[in-house]
């Protein structure tokens, strides 16, 4: 039982640290467009 209990334990973690990285990827990849299309936003302001 105890063995069962522990390995619920495990796939929770790895799932949370899936989706963390995920949510990580996503957050830089955003701020890296974000930051592409501020640049463009401003050429196109100019």
């Amino acid at each position: 039982m105890t063995a069962l209990i522990s390995n619920l334990i495990g796939i929770q973690l790895a799932v949370l640290e899936g989706w963390w990285f995920a949510l990580t990827m996503l957050w830089q990849s955003g701020r890296h467009l974000m930051g592409e299309n501020a640049t463009l936003l401003q050429a196109l302001k100019l």
